[in-house]
């Protein structure tokens, strides 16, 4: 089992993977589902009177990426207490793409957290190593832009490179539809090679990305 706790006061979450199921309906393929171990977890959810707080994006958060006796199962949950819930009343658990490990990310998001207004500029170093990094300057600053020197910059060095998030978004948009085709249909030969490819672009996006 490997949680993440977060405490502060009487706030609490806990946040990862709990290594059993709770219902039947959240396991699929071959095995068979553990009414011991699940009853023992719904014990503890009532003992300590955690809330699973609403989940968003794939049902299954693990698979043991099998070609052959593929399982998947809900193993990740996000749980808060009360006390919690009145401050962030809006919480909300977003499963991610399962990628380079068998389980998926957890994201738990709220709203009532707001992001700063005003961000610093900055250069990234990495941007220095791309090996046409004079010849992409030189074409972007060809580009005729109008606005503040700041705004120009910006521009420019977006003309120059990737974007970035762009490319996460679509790389992103792909695993996740051939996740959830295979969570509709079940798991086959293609749709195996097909999240296999799909995953290697989406983990190389996100390597880029991270760069930043």
């Amino acid at each position: 089992m490997e949680l993440t706790t977060t405490t502060s006061g009487r706030l609490s979450m806990i946040i990862g993977d709990f290594n059993t199921t709770l219902f039947d309906h959240e396991r699929r393929g071959p095995g068979q589902f553990y009414v011991g171990t699940a009853s023992e977890f719904s014990t503890m959810v009532d003992a300590t009177t955690i809330i699973q707080i609403p989940s968003s994006g794939r049902k299954f958060t693990w698979s043991n990426n099998h070609r052959r006796g593929h399982v998947d199962a809900v193993l990740d949950r996000t749980f808060m207490n009360k006390d919690w819930l009145k401050v962030f009343d809006d919480c909300l658990q977003k499963v991610l793409p399962c990628v380079a490990l068998d389980h998926s990310t957890l994201l738990a998001c709220s709203g009532s957290v707001l992001k700063p207004k005003n961000s610093p500029f900055r250069i990234n170093n990495f941007r220095m190593d791309h090996p046409e990094l004079l010849d992409l300057i030189n074409a972007a600053w060809s580009i005729n832009v109008t606005g503040s020197p700041t705004y120009n910059l910006d521009q420019k060095l977006n003309g120059a490179f990737l974007n970035f998030d762009h490319e996460v978004a679509i790389s992103k948009t792909e695993l996740d539809a051939i996740q959830r085709h295979i969570e509709e249909e079940g798991h086959s030969e293609q749709l195996f090679n097909l999240e296999a490819d799909s995953k290697t672009r989406y983990w190389k996006e996100i390597h880029n990305h991270e760069k930043l």
